[in-house]
């Protein structure tokens, strides 16, 4: 990619300061997760690993805040330029609002590939490693769906377990088998189950079987009634629908998976008959990522060049950092509220991007 003398200006005055307000917005999100550690902390989770849990988590953090750092740094790197009149100085030579927005654009490219990089490769793997370090030290009530364990389904079973002693282990296990008709036909409950790598089955130990089935009446007033059979085993080997691998990747937060397993997840649940909209909407607002940074790079320079040289330096950083943090916080209401009503999961999260970024694109074309 080659840059004209002006444009790698342009884009050597932003890139660091974009880079600093992504590390601190890291590093504060990083810090508040250690915080939140504190309180499961534990013979086999010690602070070590706590800390290293929270430093594990920060590349998804850093995905995530890139917008809003990119918001804070334009402003913070444009307006540097602007108070020293060298952007008053760039616009009388020629360079039209539009055609600015263009080269910190391209500028920005090579930083969003980065990112990308980032958000799809090294945040997935951080964010599995840290769950698997979190099942495999302690961390046996993590939930991995709502308050009190589990719930997956297959196309006839829901499976639950109350608790994760590790990815290969899990305790209190209850299935529930249901026919064709989703009567529920069988039940099992085991105090744990436990994978065979060999076998790729589960071992269910001590296990309380209960069996509902009908069973026609005889007499004077026939009828078909409910026959209860209950049985009892010490073993039981079944197959269930996920390997102890899967665990590490049900804890993750979903907004930090990357497209591959998005994709393989909800295809999967359209198999089982799940319900796919938190992941559709997951991987939608990937998809509109790269918008929501022109969003923010257009937003930042019309609010530059709008403010002129008034404006101080933090001014514009405490400017940067409250329009990104309502920017942030209404994506995802408009995001998840839309997902509630039933709309596309592409219009929610394409919608508030979008609409910022066509407004900032007309303002600024209207600038002379």
């Amino acid at each position: 990619m080659i840059f004209g003398k002006i444009e790698a200006y342009l884009t050597r005055s932003v890139i660091w300061a974009v880079f600093a307000a992504m590390l601190l917005l890291t590093a504060l999100l990083g810090f508040s997760e250690l915080l939140s550690q504190l309180g499961r902390l534990s013979d086999t989770y010690p602070m070590s690993k706590a800390l290293l849990f929270a430093v594990l988590k920060m590349p998804a953090y850093a995905y995530d805040v890139f917008p809003m750092a990119l918001l804070i740094g334009v402003l913070a790197g444009m307006g540097q330029l602007a108070t020293q009149s060298e952007l008053t100085i760039i616009r009388a030579s020629g360079w039209s609002p539009s055609r600015i927005l263009l080269a910190l654009a391209k500028g920005m490219l090579l930083l969003w590939i980065f990112m990308l990089i980032v958000g799809e490769g090294l945040a997935p793997w951080a964010e599995k490693t840290a769950m698997q370090l979190r099942l495999a030290n302690g961390a046996q009530h993590l939930s991995l769906a709502g308050d009190s364990g589990f719930w997956t389904k297959d196309a006839s079973r829901y499976i639950s377990a109350q608790n994760v002693a590790k990815e290969d282990t899990l305790l209190d296990v209850t299935i529930y088998t249901f026919d064709k008709q989703t009567a529920l036909k069988q039940i099992w409950q085991a105090e744990r189950a436990e994978y065979e790598p060999t076998t790729k089955l589960w071992q269910l130990s001590n296990v309380r079987e209960q069996t509902l089935s009908n069973k026609a009446v005889e007499g004077v007033f026939p009828f078909v009634g409910l026959d209860w059979q209950e049985a009892k085993y010490t073993q039981l080997a079944v197959q269930l629908p996920f390997e102890p691998a899967a665990l590490a990747l049900m804890a993750q937060d979903k907004k930090n998976w990357s497209w591959r397993e998005l994709r393989s997840q909800i295809s999967t649940m359209e198999q089982n008959g799940l319900q796919t909209q938190t992941l559709e909407l997951a991987l939608w607002r990937k998809l509109a990522h790269p918008i929501s940074l022109l969003a923010m790079l257009a937003l930042a320079l019309t609010l530059l060049l709008s403010a002129g040289r008034s404006a101080s330096m933090g001014g514009r950083v405490l400017l940067g950092i409250i329009i990104g943090l309502i920017f942030f916080l209404v994506n995802r209401v408009v995001g998840d509220m839309g997902a509630l009503a039933g709309f596309p999961a592409i219009v929610n999260a394409f919608l508030l991007p979008t609409l910022i970024l066509v407004v900032s694109l007309i303002t600024l074309a209207r600038m002379r």
